[in-house]
């Protein structure tokens, strides 16, 4: 680093130090060197480049008035009367408007860099103008709600899940949906029409489940074989008979029995049997409660009938059958 010589020391060199140091600063004619901004100069040997170096406009080289206003040629300064707010503008100002007599026109050339500034900006558009007045926030979604205006709303995981999907087919499987959600509204019961077929069906049972496996056929009657088990028996005309009388009395008289066919065995005597006989016995006291067969008529009107006789003689029909 360049220094001064020491006074009382730098014997036989202090002069090669002087130089040096002097060569910091000057050149070696012994005019002064230009002095960089960066060490406090300005990088210039005149006055023009150096006020160019310094960035300094024209202004630099004005005068400021010494009182009141400024007149041509001088810088105007802030305590100017005339850039008070209540300066009245002059009075052809309003023939420079695009109105006026005289207006301002310019052209995109006379504005610096004005086309090239224009060419990165988005033209005006009312729809990005709504876009614009929105407030951006997590999971949120924009959507217009009219000609130029627009709305945020909330836009869940489920909803981006969906909205990523590449085709409808992909959004169902996001969804869950079966192959079902594609048919036609016609491919399914009516509304409600489900709903009240299974309210009327009977629940499902093993009992009915038997009788539903069975085979179904004129005069058969099913019946249970077991639990959960069932099968068909015959089921004639006779036996139809039987069954839709309204009580027991209706049922002997559909068999054709008599009214002995309610007394007790001990009502009879069994031992006093009479077969093949066509008239009843002589002796009705000796032969009370005998019971015996006649028949009249012939074959195939022949009536055969099974009698007695009480003790008063009189003759009582058991049953009878036509042969």
């Amino acid at each position: 680093m360049s220094r001064l010589p020491v006074p009382g020391s730098d014997d036989g060199t202090w002069g090669d130090i002087l130089n040096d140091y002097l060569s910091v600063e000057h050149n070696a004619d012994g005019t002064q060197k230009t002095v960089p901004i960066t060490k406090g100069g300005t990088g210039a040997t005149d006055a023009s480049t150096a006020r160019t170096n310094l960035g300094l406009g024209t202004a630099a080289t004005k005068d400021t008035p010494a009182v009141g206003n400024a007149v041509a040629g001088e810088v105007v300064k802030g305590d100017d009367t005339r850039l008070t707010d209540s300066r009245t503008p002059a009075t052809h100002a309003s023939t420079h408007a695009s109105a006026g007599s005289d207006p301002l026109t310019l052209s995109q050339s006379q504005i610096t860099n004005l086309t090239t500034d224009l060419s990165n900006k988005q033209p005006l558009d009312s729809e990005l103008t709504a876009i614009a007045g929105l407030t951006s926030a997590a999971d949120k979604g924009i959507q217009f709600t009219g000609a130029g205006t627009a709305a945020t709303y909330d836009l869940t995981t489920a909803g981006k899940a969906l909205l990523d999907d590449a085709s409808a087919s992909a959004q169902r499987t996001t969804l869950g949906l079966g192959s079902a959600a594609v048919e036609a509204a016609s491919a399914f019961d009516p509304a409600g029409s489900a709903a009240t077929a299974q309210a009327a069906s009977q629940p499902l049972d093993s009992e009915l489940t038997a009788i539903a496996g069975l085979t179904s056929a004129a005069d058969k009657l099913p019946y249970f074989t077991g639990s959960g088990t069932a099968a068909v028996a015959t089921f004639t005309a006779a036996g139809r008979a039987l069954v839709d009388d309204v009580d027991a009395a209706a049922q002997r008289t559909t068999l054709g029995l008599g009214t002995a066919s309610t007394q007790n065995t001990s009502a009879f005597d069994l031992t006093k049997l009479y077969f093949g006989v066509t008239t009843a016995p002589a002796t009705p006291s000796a032969d009370a409660h005998a019971v015996y067969l006649t028949g009249s008529g012939t074959t195939p009107n022949r009536v055969l009938e099974w009698k007695m006789k009480n003790e008063t003689g009189e003759e009582v029909v058991l049953s009878s059958v036509i042969v």
